[in-house]
């Protein structure tokens, strides 16, 4: 690891404090958005944190005024909050923000690397780690990656040795984004785009697909119980967001009644039935599901869909570079 000199380390400090100190000093102590220790979505103890700041952000935003985002505690980024959290600031992308970055090098070059620290205004870090080096994102409104992708085909390629795993998991990144260039939103939204995460440590590869569109259980088919009751306009007990993300994931049909929209979560699936160690995740909106703990509710809603694949790395990164 690349060690920070002792000049480098007050240089950073004395930054953040100004921007603090600069901040409060305009009288917006209430939108001075502090990060919980962990970027993450799955763990309630961190959700309720991150998507609260998020809605403050989506505030201001509305309002053309500015927010101080705080990740002096943030020790971890992981994937789930952390994309979420930049494919919300892409959205936002006149929202002007000021910060602190992390203490953590490993999380300030993460932030540094996404873009985050450009958005705040403080210079960029570099901090050599594998964990840094090995994440890459891509973000677009079509179905076409472009050479863009080459180096995440690349990345895949080098730790999903079976060529039939590769050409699997492949697929089921392209008919992902594919089903959210085609269904993920409604046709009058303006905002159109979606985010591909791949991110590599020494034990797994995690893939993420998010979008912050109409989300699953808008979409999610629903019984023929439940299609008379809408008929007839009585106000019956609906099932959760949890019940309706774990029943797209085996009806090959939406609310839509089009078969072709089922085929991503078919393609999605299909990873595990290669890889049975692969761990599978759902959020959206209120509801999450899980291939390993099944459904799980939450206070704070998602605004939009994430897709992940959690797929264990059998030669690690570590043997292979020894």
């Amino acid at each position: 690891m690349k060690k920070i000199s002792s000049k480098e380390r007050l240089r950073i400090k004395l930054l953040n404090l100004y921007n603090l100190e600069s901040y409060k000093k305009k009288g917006n102590p209430k939108y001075h958005l502090g990060m919980p220790q962990k970027l993450s979505l799955f763990n309630s103890q961190y959700r309720d944190n991150v998507l609260r700041n998020i809605e403050k952000m989506r505030m201001k935003y509305s309002s053309g005024q500015s927010c101080y985002i705080d990740f002096y505690k943030v020790d971890t980024l992981m994937p789930d909050g952390t994309i979420h959290f930049l494919h919300q600031l892409a959205k936002l992308s006149t929202l002007n923000i000021k910060g602190r970055t992390s203490q953590s090098p490993i999380v300030k070059s993460m932030l540094s690397k996404l873009g985050v620290h450009g958005r705040m205004g403080l210079p960029s870090f570099e901090f050599k780690h594998k964990v840094v080096d090995r994440w890459y994102y891509l973000m677009g409104e079509s179905a076409d990656f472009g050479e863009e992708f080459v180096e995440i085909q690349d990345a895949l390629h080098e730790v999903l040795n079976d060529a039939d795993e590769e050409f699997i998991v492949s697929t089921a990144i392209s008919e992902a984004v594919s089903n959210v260039v085609h269904h993920g939103y409604d046709k009058s939204t303006h905002y159109k785009k979606w985010l591909l995460f791949v991110g590599i440590s020494d034990k797994r590869c995690d893939i993420i697909i998010s979008d912050l569109g109409r989300t699953i259980p808008k979409t999610a088919p629903k019984s023929l119980g439940e299609k008379i009751k809408d008929s007839l306009q009585i106000k019956w007990s609906e099932k959760s967001d949890a019940d309706r993300i774990e029943l797209a994931t085996t009806w090959r049909k939406s609310s839509t009644n089009d078969s072709h929209r089922g085929k991503g979560f078919d393609n999605i699936i299909q990873v595990k039935d290669v890889r049975s160690d692969t761990y599978i995740h759902v959020l959206s909106r209120n509801g999450a599901w899980s291939s390993e703990q099944g459904k799980k509710s939450y206070a704070e809603p998602v605004n939009g869909t994430i897709v992940y694949w959690s797929i264990p790395i059998e030669n690690s990164l570590s043997s292979q570079n020894s």
